[in-house]
């Protein structure tokens, strides 16, 4: 079906990512974004899950975990990679013994979150080579293409405040040790 992409089929998943929003009149009417259906796919997705929140977690005991009353560097990654690690065996967990259903993720939210990871992995890549402001515009620019439509004037709009303000409030307000430019 033109309206859904199916993991095997890469032809009409580029349909699909082509025709978004597209009319299919001879089986579905309006469909107003493509899915993207994952069979099976659960138990991989948990395992991967699980993965990283075991090596957050075993990385993270390394780190000194403190007392209540003085939290160490170790508490954080620990309590987040734990929940991690949880929520990926609860995946894997479903996809094995729950009713076998598939997983639709709209391809909307997939493109968002692929956008947003794209925005953190490029800032923190940046940031020490080309110094807060183009980092932090490089990060709002990949953030404004994680959208449904983009507008480019609001966004080139953000990409001068929004530097502006993180480098005054962090560098000159807070005192941060942070380089405007690489």
């Amino acid at each position: 079906m033109i309206g859904s992409l199916r993991l095997g089929c890469p032809a009409t998943a580029f349909r699909a990512l082509l025709s978004h929003g597209a009319q299919d009149t001879a089986r579905e009417g309006w469909v107003s974004e493509p899915k993207f259906e994952i069979f099976q796919g659960n138990l991989v997705i948990g395992g991967v899950l699980s993965l990283i929140g075991a090596g957050a977690l075993w990385t993270g005991l390394g780190y000194g975990m403190g007392s209540m009353m003085r939290v160490g560097a170790g508490a954080f990654p620990v309590v987040v990679s734990g929940l991690m690690l949880a929520c990926g065996l609860a995946v894997m967990a479903e996809s094995l013994w729950g009713r076998g259903r598939a997983a639709v993720i709209p391809l909307g939210a997939l493109r968002a979150g692929l956008g947003l990871v794209a925005a953190i992995a490029t800032f923190a890549l940046t940031i020490q080579s080309l110094g807060l402001l183009a980092a932090v515009a490089l990060c709002v620019f990949f953030v404004s293409l994680a959208g449904q439509s983009v507008n480019w004037r609001h966004t080139l709009a953000l990409m001068v405040v929004l530097p502006l303000a993180s480098w005054l409030i962090f560098a000159l307000g807070l005192g941060q040790q942070l380089h405007a430019f690489g």
